[in-house]
């Protein structure tokens, strides 16, 4: 994955809604035309939670991880080709704020970085694992429920 930073100062717009040091959790929605529930095997209900929106149609959310928020883009500033990767024919999600997230190790094998859109995550709280949180992260602040960005981040998003 090719994710290109740069240590300018990154000034707040209203739209960007998370910010650096929030642990958040991974979402994405799904829609299945299901004529009859007896079509869904078992692995299907056991790895996803369903949700019956109608009498045709089931809803799935898929919480892929958590995470904690080490960055943002006020547009996603990653290769064309990781972008129509990530995003599946999402063109509209270039535009939006991505934001560089370091994913639980209890939620992935390996340690990773995600870049997810704005759409695809949901305040979650509590503290993670990654073997690089103490680089970006000074500490978990239990009242606020967040991490402390270290100095050198906080002067790069000061308004978080």
């Amino acid at each position: 994955m090719e994710v290109r930073y740069s240590l300018e100062v990154r000034e707040r717009a209203p739209h960007v809604r998370w910010r650096v040091g929030q642990v958040v959790k991974h979402k994405v929605g799904l829609k299945l035309e299901i004529r009859d529930l007896n079509e869904l095997s078992w692995p299907l209900l056991i790895v996803f939670f369903v949700e019956i929106s109608s009498s045709t149609y089931v809803q799935v959310m898929v919480h892929g991880y958590r995470g904690v928020i080490i960055g943002w883009d006020l547009t996603a500033k990653a290769s064309k080709e990781f972008i129509e990767r990530v995003h599946k024919g999402n063109k509209e999600f270039a535009d939006k704020p991505n934001y560089a997230i370091l994913i639980d190790v209890r939620d992935r094998l390996i340690p990773q970085l995600g870049y997810v859109v704005q759409d695809n995550i949901e305040l979650h709280g509590g503290r993670i694992i990654h073997n690089l949180l103490n680089t970006y992260m000074e500490r978990y602040d239990e009242n606020d429920q967040k991490y402390v960005p270290k100095p050198w981040l906080k002067r790069i998003y000061p308004d978080d």
